[in-house]
């Protein structure tokens, strides 16, 4: 079971990125999104979430908008990362961003087998020609 989401600087939720695993009772092992969620992390299980597949690649895009899909303001949020596994190890990393006019690239490596994360942003103010 995977989890992605961002908050703000003050750890307050922006929105859900990625959800796979739809059984409720084992989407709660990702207890710090489920947490920081509250009230909201079990609509989002029935509304957000796509079954588990094989390990593998997952992409993802956030258009820089909240859950009511209005934009965020530039400035400082978190983009968080967790995972559980049946039987298995519970993993969880955060990372900071900055959204604003410069674009940037971070990469992590692998973290106790739960992969790497590559993450890119390019603000839509300043995409140029090669926009599409």
């Amino acid at each position: 079971y995977i989890a992605v989401w961002i908050t703000d600087a003050r750890n307050q939720p922006v929105t859900t990125l990625l959800l796979l695993g739809t059984d409720l009772r084992w989407v709660r092992e990702n207890f710090i999104w489920w947490d920081t969620l509250n009230g909201r992390a079990q609509k989002e299980v029935y509304t957000r979430s796509r079954p588990t597949t094989a390990s593998g690649q997952y992409d993802m895009e956030w258009l820089g908008v909240d859950e009511d899909l209005k934009p965020v303001p530039t400035g400082k949020y978190v983009l968080h990362f967790e995972t559980s596994r049946e039987h298995g190890k519970h993993t969880y990393r955060s990372i900071p961003i900055e959204i604003g006019q410069a674009p940037f690239k971070i990469s992590v490596q692998d973290l106790d087998g739960m992969g790497s994360l590559d993450i890119a942003y390019k603000s839509y103010l300043n995409a140029g020609p090669d926009r599409h």
